[in-house]
C-alpha cells in the first residue's frame, strides 16, 4: 500500500470488494516489478497516472525509454506483458473446464469462430474456447493502446482456421495447465520470456 500514489490509493479505496481491491494493489506492484526488469529504473522509482476507463500512464524518471505494457486479471491470477513494442495487450483467463463453451460461444462469438469451436473435438474443445477468448481480448487491449479507431481484425480466416498475425499486428499463447494467455504485439514476437511470481517484495 505505501507503494501506491494517491491516485492509485483513492482508486483502490473506491473498489467495494476486496478481491478487486487486491487484483488492482498487486496489479500495479506487478506492473512495476516488470518494468523494472526491462529496464534499469527501480520499482520504487516507478508510478503511474489513472486515467478513466482507460490503462494508466506510466512515470519513469527523466530520459527513460517507457515501454509499452498491458495488464489482466482472471480470479486470483494477474498477467502483465512489458516490452518495446509500440503495442501490447494482454489477456488472461482461468479455464474452467465445466462451462458449456459451445453454448458461451453461439453467444458470445460469430458464426465463424463459433463453427471453430464446434469443430473441435470434446476434449479439445475447452482450450479452443480459451484461446478464441483470450486472443480477442488482448487485441481488443492491443487496438486500444495504439488507439486505432478500426475494427481489431477477425481471428478465424477464410479456411476456418486461427490466424495469429496479420498487417501490424501478432499474437501468441503462452502454456500454463491451468491458465489461457493469449499476448498480441504491434510488433512481431521474436521472444517472449515468461516468469512466473508467487510473491515479490520491494
Amino acid at each position: 500500500m505505501r507503494r501506491l500514489s494517491k491516485a492509485e490509493a483513492a482508486r483502490y479505496a473506491r473498489f467495494k470488494r476486496p478481491q478487486r481491491q487486491q487484483q488492482y494493489l498487486l496489479g500495479r506492484m506487478l506492473l512495476r516489478h516488470a518494468v523494472a526488469c526491462a529496464t534499469a529504473v527501480a520499482p520504487q522509482d516507478i508510478g503511474t497516472i489513472e486515467q478513466p476507463d482507460s490503462a494508466p500512464l506510466l512515470v519513469l524518471p527523466e530520459n527513460e525509454p517507457h515501454p509499452a505494457f498491458s495488464l489482466s486479471h482472471s480470479r486470483h491470477w494477474i498477467a502483465c506483458v512489458v516490452g518495446s513494442s509500440p503495442s501490447l495487450g494482454v489477456d488472461i483467463e482461468v479455464i474452467d473446464a465445466r462451462r458449456n463453451v459451445l453454448a458461451l460461444s453461439e453467444a458470445a462469438f460469430d458464426t465463424s469462430e463459433h463453427d471453430f469451436i464446434r469443430k473441435h473435438g470434446e476434449s479439445e474443445r475447452v482450450l479452443a474456447f480459451y484461446r478464441i477468448w483470450t486472443m480477442k481480448e488482448a487485441l481488443f487491449k492491443l487496438w486500444s493502446s495504439a488507439g486505432r479507431q478500426d475494427k481489431p481484425p477477425a481471428v478465424i480466416n477464410a479456411e476456418g482456421e486461427l490466424q495469429l498475425q496479420g498487417d501490424g499486428w501478432t499474437c501468441a499463447f503462452l502454456e500454463h495447465p491451468h491458465l489461457a494467455i493469449a499476448v498480441c504485439s504491434a510488433l512481431p514476437l521474436v521472444e517472449i520470456t515468461r516468469s512466473e511470481l508467487l510473491a515479490f517484495s520491494f
